[in-house]
């Protein structure tokens, strides 16, 4: 006849413990005697999680949070920071591919401020590309322009604010970072 295991109680003092087998006790290493029904024999049991491996969790929690956070807010500055117009470069297979982002004008010419090598390598050759803006679609002939240009970063700075300020903390200027000037295309 086996008799079910006893129920995990809490001792007066509160701390975490649990019963051993009740058929079961060390007798000193003379052999093993069995406890009866009203003997209790309680263990003390490791903290299920310890306080530093809480502290580890919530820290991971944090990092993940803000990490998510920092990246909603890029995305809110450069997408609802001002005016956000859409790009559309042609591609090998005849399609077009588009690219939403920052625009500034100099007097007649408009710039566009490149991502990268790889974003960069769309502009090869100056081809023609098209832009929606003001819900209207105009054509240009882009021209890469690579080397410093205060005057544009400046008029990013005039025209995105913190904004600008904001992704060129997370993204700093650099020799990856290059105006593209926008010519517009004649229309026949």
């Amino acid at each position: 006849m086996s008799e079910s295991p006893a129920p995990v109680e809490r001792s007066p003092d509160a701390q975490q413990l649990a019963p051993v087998d009740p058929w079961y006790r060390s007798g000193g290493g003379h052999g093993h005697t069995a406890l009866t029904g009203d003997q209790r024999c309680w263990v003390q049991l490791a903290e299920p999680l310890g306080s530093e491996m809480k502290l580890f969790f919530i820290a991971g929690a944090v990092v993940v949070v803000t990490g998510a956070l920092l990246v909603v807010a890029h995305l809110a500055f450069i997408e609802f920071g001002r005016e956000v117009v859409t790009l559309r470069t042609p591609l090998p297979d005849g399609g077009w591919q588009q690219t939403r982002l920052w625009i500034v004008d100099d007097e007649d010419t408009s710039w566009l401020h490149s991502a990268g090598e790889e974003w960069l390598a769309r502009f090869e050759g100056d081809p023609v590309v098209e832009v929606e803006r003001y819900g209207e679609i105009e054509r240009y002939r882009t021209h890469a322009e690579p080397g410093p240009h205060p005057r544009v970063d400046a008029l990013l700075r005039e025209k995105y604010g913190l904004a600008d300020r904001w992704v060129r903390l997370l993204a700093p200027c650099g020799s990856h970072t290059v105006p593209v000037r926008l010519t517009p295309v004649q229309r026949q």
